[in-house]
């Protein structure tokens, strides 16, 4: 899957110290997660993330999260190694469809930015499922890296600051 910047919607990103696994333990643990939370809108399924760049690059192992009723929607949570951290990518990406464009094209009664834009043409109810898709997954992230950090033996107490 090309990752292109214009296409990004919403991103979050996250560094966590990568003492025992890889990206690919990570991974699953937010698959786990996505099974737990027993939705039957989603489908998933493992991806390569690559840039746009003119030289070949290594691409990033990521999950491609599709809602059923959100087709020109995904979410897209990559995970590579950097030295002694995992860099957990969080992409919420809209990948235009012909169908929707044609959609959006007959809305006669708006704007020529509104019928270029994707996401214009949804309703409260399909806007709402977005931003359930969002929240479960980065949630899902959330709770695999902390399943993740605690299998590792990553967890870490906070010291106190001495006040001087």
């Amino acid at each position: 899957m090309r990752l292109e910047p214009t296409r990004i919607a919403s991103e979050w990103h996250a560094l966590i110290p990568a003492a025992a696994g890889g990206a690919l333990p990570l991974l699953d643990a937010v698959e786990r997660v996505l099974v737990d939370a027993r939705v039957p809108e989603l489908r998933w399924s493992e991806t390569t993330l690559r840039t746009w760049h003119f030289l070949p690059r290594p691409g990033v192992p990521a999950l491609a999260i599709r809602h059923r009723n959100l087709r020109e929607w995904v979410v897209c949570i990559g995970v590579k190694r950097t030295g002694a951290y995992l860099a957990v990518e969080w992409y919420l990406l809209a990948r235009p469809t012909w169908l929707g464009d044609l959609r959006r094209l007959l809305q006669v009664w708006t704007s020529t930015k509104e019928r270029e834009t994707v996401g214009s043409e949804l309703d409260a109810h399909r806007r709402a499922q977005i931003g359930y898709l969002v929240a479960l997954t980065r949630e899902a992230v959330r709770q695999a890296i902390a399943d993740f950090a605690g299998q590792s033996g990553g967890t870490r107490r906070a010291r106190r600051r001495r006040r001087a």
